[in-house]
C-alpha cells in the first residue's frame, strides 16, 4: 500500500501519476517528484526546528531578565 503524500505547499493530498512519474496536488494542482516533495518536507522541518530553538533562547533570556534584578 502506497504512503500518502500531502502537499508542502497547500497541505491537501497528492495523488501519484503514472504517465507524468510524479505526484499532483488535489487542492493546489502542484506537481512534485518524490524526492522534491521529501525535500520540501526536510526545509519545512530545519525551518520548524530553528524556530523551536529561537523561542528556547527568547525564553532563557526572560527568564533570566526575571531572575535578575533589573526588573
Amino acid at each position: 500500500m502506497p504512503r500518502e503524500m500531502y502537499c508542502p505547499e497547500c497541505g491537501a493530498l497528492m495523488k501519484y501519476d503514472p504517465k507524468m512519474k510524479s505526484y499532483v496536488c488535489t487542492g493546489c494542482g502542484v506537481m512534485m517528484s518524490f524526492e522534491q516533495i521529501l525535500a520540501a518536507r526536510e526545509k519545512t522541518l530545519k525551518s520548524l526546528k530553528n524556530n523551536e530553538d529561537m523561542e528556547k533562547k527568547k525564553r532563557r533570556e526572560v527568564l533570566k531578565w526575571w531572575l535578575s534584578s533589573k526588573k
